[in-house]
């Protein structure tokens, strides 16, 4: 009679685990307890309990829960069941059965029944956490109680432009988004009783288990946690009480994520720029993807740097300086050929100009507070004169209002512009031209000769200097096309009453030959590198004019 018995339990879909409360020894197993949970055959071999349940709690998500109530299982008659979950994925349904007995005989079966397919149902196939019907169907049972003895601190995520994510790189650029999000929001639980939900779209829930109010230091982690893994997202969080329970907590918490969202999209719109404008390229490839999302959240990271590189006059004084963003990325610098096209194409370009400006009129204004005076130049995008175009935004205000707060004037700043700045409707943007020329503020061409500027653009705008691009200046006076054409542009300039700054110089003989024919001003790794905001100020103290 044991063997058929043996032999029907063995072919039985649940896992069989049958202990001896005296001896603390394993008296029997399936086959199906074998396979479901895979013990290796010298484990089972010793029959210890104690051996096998440390092998089971390798297997297990959270260790401490799945061994937490076997202890009181030998110690008292009751019958319970719990959910197991397991590291790859599975759920299991544990039921423990005691069998009475004399104290020799006393034994527990552990009944394990594989139930993943049926909490599939509640579980969202991209992000792996719970889904919109998981949520409705533990808001319900909540909700029945009387007494939420139980309480949650509950956080409401929300993408931040997630719209513009799929419109301008495509669903699966969004999707990749989202389960990015669902990891990062799974990092904030600790033991089963937490959970993640999507309860909508780009909308997220996560309800942690609490008996305090623990809602400050989530508001904090989250946020961190959300940086870290370079989301845009905003947030409400709410701690439940036993009266209203996770339904009017979560009310309350969406209120609150509502209310930042639009007090961040109205500081956007207001003050800085639209977080997104429409790509000018549609398909981004994954590496371009990652790095965008890194960028979203590099100035909150304080990822990003400026670096401050002098141009110095035929005196060896230092005329200005020019201000250039450094991204390093997890110990990794990223190259500003790389990082800038991609911000303009995305409209991250809005932020990092936004942050460059305050950060740069800051160092004027601590250079100014140790008695050092100079000028600085910022590059200024052609997506920012577009913008200007379509929109009028106020630069000269921004300038203004900035440097206001500092206490630095206008005159200290010049503008850079590439001459692709000024290849469509240029005279459109004549008046933000000039409006910044009124306010003392020079206005550069960047990079001189790559593009197609035309003499009259050239007559039309307030521009004081023209920086010959380093392509050109490369080789001269050896090259003789880079020659001619270096000459031509530093006549032709004059001829204008504009001034000639070279750029990329690599030894004195370029200096000498350049001087020869007028150039005023040099840039380059030979004159100075890029320094720091520190650096700079000792090398215009040693090049004092």
């Amino acid at each position: 009679m044991t063997q058929v018995l043996e032999l029907v339990m063995d072919e039985l879909l649940d896992g069989i685990l049958v202990i001896n409360c005296c001896s603390r020894k394993v008296t029997y197993f399936n086959n199906k307890f074998v396979s479901m949970w895979g013990i290796p055959q010298h484990i089972l071999a010793s029959s210890d309990n104690q051996t096998i349940l440390n092998q089971l709690k390798t297997k297990v998500l959270y260790p401490e829960e799945f061994l937490k109530p076997i202890q009181s299982l030998y110690e008292n008659d009751q019958n319970w069941q719990d959910e197991i979950r397991l590291k790859d994925g599975r759920t299991l349904l544990r039921k423990s059965i005691s069998i009475p007995g004399t104290n020799t005989l006393k034994s527990c079966v552990w009944i394990f029944k594989d139930i993943t397919n049926e909490k599939s149902i509640f579980i969202d196939s991209l992000t792996g956490c719970l889904n919109r019907k998981a949520w409705d169907s533990f808001g319900n049972e909540h909700g029945k109680k009387r007494n939420h003895s139980i309480q949650y601190c509950v956080a409401v995520v929300d993408l931040n432009d997630f719209k513009s994510i799929n419109d301008d790189f495509g669903h699966e650029a969004g999707d990749r988004v989202l389960k990015r999000l669902g990891v990062t929001l799974k990092r904030l639980i600790r033991n089963k009783q937490d959970k993640v939900f999507r309860t909508g779209g780009d909308e997220f829930c996560i309800l942690l288990e609490s008996t305090t109010d623990i809602s400050s230091s989530i508001v904090t982690r989250l946020s961190n946690e959300l940086i870290a893994a370079g989301i845009n997202a905003a947030t409400g969080v709410y701690m439940s009480n036993q009266e209203g329970g996770i339904i009017e907590a979560f009310r309350k918490a969406d209120k609150r994520m509502l209310s930042r969202k639009k007090t961040q999209k109205h500081l956007h719109n207001s003050l800085i720029h639209p977080s997104h404008l429409v790509s000018t390229r549609k398909t981004k490839t994954d590496e371009e993807i990652e790095m965008l999302a890194n960028l979203s959240v590099a100035i909150k990271k304080g990822e990003l740097k400026l670096a401050f590189q002098p141009i110095f006059n035929t005196s060896n004084q230092v005329s200005w300086i020019e201000v250039l963003c450094r991204w390093k990325h997890e110990e990794q610098y990223i190259p500003p050929n790389v990082f800038i096209p991609l911000s303009e194409s995305s409209g991250h370009i809005h932020r990092i100009w936004d942050w460059v400006l305050e950060e740069s009129i800051k160092t004027v204004h601590r250079w100014k507070q140790n008695s050092i005076y100079t000028c600085i130049s910022i590059n200024f995008s052609a997506v920012q004169v577009e913008y200007y175009k379509n929109t009028g935004f106020s630069y000269p205000d921004q300038i203004k209002r900035i440097c206001y707060q500092y206490n630095v004037s206008p005159k200290c700043l010049k503008i850079e512009l590439t001459e692709t700045s000024l290849l469509t409707d240029s005279i459109k943007a004549k008046d933000l031209f000039n409006e910044l020329s009124e306010m003392g503020i020079d206005i550069c061409i960047d990079d001189y000769g790559t593009g197609f500027s035309s003499l009259s653009i050239m007559q039309a705008l307030p521009i004081q200097c023209i920086k010959i691009d380093g392509s050109f200046v490369n080789g001269v006076p050896q090259n003789l096309s880079n020659t001619a054409i270096t000459k031509g542009t530093i006549s032709m300039a004059h001829e204008l009453g504009i001034e000639v700054c070279a750029e990329c110089i690599e030894n004195a003989e370029q200096i000498e030959f350049l001087e020869s024919y007028g150039c005023d001003y040099f840039q380059g790794y030979f004159k100075s590198k890029p320094l720091s905001a520190e650096e700079m100020a000792k090398c215009i103290e040693m090049h004092h004019n």
